[in-house]
C-alpha cells in the first residue's frame, strides 16, 4: 500500500492565531512531509475499515507491517486477519483500493500564498492507523498490489506555476489627511537623521563619506530647518568639507605621533649602542696603549711588573666583556635605552672602568674577581698614563 504521499490535500486545521478556541479553523492545502514521520506508534499498527476506530475490533481488518519511507512516499504491507480474508478476493477483483492514513500533526510550517489558501506542511507528524476507504483524501494513497507493471498512480500529481505577487503594483487610495500624516512622519524622520549625523560628527564619531552624502541628500530634500537647528543648504558643503578636514587632520596627527614615538625609541637604542661602542673603543685603545708601553719599556720592567701588566690587560678585557653582558642582561630584564646607558656609566664610574657588577642578575654562578695590591695599582696607573 501507498499509505501517504506529499500531495497537497485541501482541508481544515486549527487556526494558529486563535489557539484557545477549539472551534477556530482555517482552510489550507496540507502536505504530509514523508521525512517528518514519527515511527513511534507504527509497530503493530492496525488496518482499519474507514477509520472507524470507535467500533473497536469489529472495524479492525488486520495489521500493517513493513512501514517505510521511499521517494517521498510512506509505504507499508497490509495483512488481513483470518476472519477478514474474504476482502482479499474483492481487492484482486479491483475493489476497495483506496487508502487513507490516520495521523496527528505535531508541527506545521505555514506559508501564505497570494490569491490562494495557505500551504501547511506537516514537518512532524505521527501515523496511528491505516484504513481502507471508499474515497481517500490523498488520490495517490492506494493499494498497489493490483496495479499494472508501470506502477502508475490513479491520478497524476499536480503541477505548480510560481508567479510573482502583484500586490506592490496595486494602487493605494488615500485621502488628503492620510497623505499629510505620511509627509509629516517623513519630515520628522529626516530631522532625526540629520540631528543624529550632526551629533555623531560633533562627538568625533567616525562616519563614512557615503553616509554623509546620503544625509546631505535627505537634508536638501527636506528643504527647511528641523526642530534641532539644521544648517542651511548653502552651508552644507562647507560644513562637510570642514568635517572631512578635521578627520584628516586627526588622522595625520595620530600618524605623526606614532612615527615620533617609534623614532624616539630608535634614537634611544642607537644612542645606547653608540655609547657602548665608544666605551669598548676606549678600552681597546687603553689595552693597545698598554701593549705599546710594555713593548717600549720591556727592558725597564721587572718580571713582577710584566706579570702585573699582563694582569691589567686581562682585567681590561674582562671589563669590556662584562660591560657588554651587563647591558644585554639589563635589556633582557625589560630596561629601556636611557636606563641601560645610565646603569653602564654608573658601573664604569664605580669600578674605575675595569669591570661591571652583575649583582642581582642571576645568569651564571657568582665568582670573585682577583684584587690587586696597592703596588699593582700603582704600576697599572703608570702603564696607563698616556691612555
Amino acid at each position: 500500500m501507498i499509505i501517504a504521499t506529499e500531495t497537497p490535500v485541501r482541508t481544515w486545521i486549527p487556526d494558529p492565531d486563535r489557539p484557545g478556541d477549539p472551534n477556530a479553523k482555517i482552510e489550507v492545502d496540507e502536505v504530509l512531509l514523508a521525512d517528518g514521520l514519527d515511527f513511534s506508534r507504527v509497530p503493530g499498527m492496525p488496518l482499519m475499515d474507514n477509520h472507524m476506530v470507535e467500533r473497536g475490533l469489529e472495524a479492525t481488518l488486520g495489521l500493517v507491517i513493513d512501514v517505510r519511507v521511499e521517494n517521498g512516499q510512506v509505504l507499508g504491507t497490509g495483512v488481513f486477519a483470518p476472519s477478514r480474508r474474504h476482502y482479499a478476493a474483492d481487492m484482486k477483483a479491483g475493489f476497495f483500493r483506496q487508502i487513507s492514513a490516520g495521523f496527528s500533526v505535531n508541527q506545521y510550517e505555514i506559508t501564505e500564498r497570494e490569491g490562494d489558501v495557505p500551504l501547511a506542511v506537516a514537518t512532524k507528524w505521527g501515523l496511528h492507523e491505516t484504513s481502507i476507504v471508499p474515497v481517500g483524501a490523498d488520490p495517490n494513497a492506494i493499494v498497489t498490489g493490483t496495479r499494472g507493471k508501470k506502477s502508475r498512480t490513479l491520478y497524476p500529481r499536480p503541477t505548480y506555476i510560481r508567479k510573482r505577487s502583484k500586490s506592490r503594483k496595486q494602487e493605494r487610495t488615500m485621502d488628503e489627511t492620510q497623505i499629510e500624516d505620511l509627509v509629516v512622519a517623513a519630515e520628522e524622520a529626516i530631522d532625526e537623521v540629520t540631528a543624529a549625523v550632526e551629533d555623531a560628527v560633533d562627538g568625533d564619531v567616525e562616519i563614512s563619506d557615503d553616509l554623509l552624502e546620503r544625509a546631505r541628500g535627505l537634508r536638501k530634500f527636506r528643504g527647511k530647518r528641523g526642530k534641532r537647528g539644521k544648517r542651511a543648504d548653502e552651508d552644507q558643503e562647507t560644513y562637510e568639507d570642514e568635517t572631512r578636514g578635521k578627520r584628516k587632520s586627526r588622522a595625520e596627527e595620530d600618524e605623526e605621533e606614532t612615527r615620533g614615538k617609534r623614532g624616539k625609541r630608535a634614537d634611544e637604542n642607537e644612542d645606547l649602542e653608540a655609547e657602548l661602542e665608544e666605551q669598548l673603543r676606549k678600552l681597546r685603545a687603553k689595552r693597545k696603549a698598554r701593549a705599546e708601553d710594555d713593548e717600549a719599556d720591556s727592558d725597564e720592567l721587572t718580571p713582577e711588573e710584566e706579570a702585573d701588566a699582563d694582569q691589567a690587560v686581562r682585567t681590561a678585557k674582562r671589563a669590556s666583556d662584562e660591560l657588554g653582558q651587563f647591558a644585554r642582561l639589563l635589556r633582557a630584564n625589560g630596561a629601556r635605552g636611557h636606563q641601560i646607558r645610565k646603569a653602564v656609566l654608573r658601573e664604569l664610574t664605580k669600578s674605575g672602568a675595569r669591570g661591571a657588577s652583575t649583582e642581582g642578575l642571576k645568569v651564571r654562578e657568582d665568582r670573585e674577581l682577583p684584587t690587586s695590591s696597592a703596588a699593582t695599582r700603582s704600576r697599572y696607573d703608570k702603564l696607563n698614563k698616556r691612555a
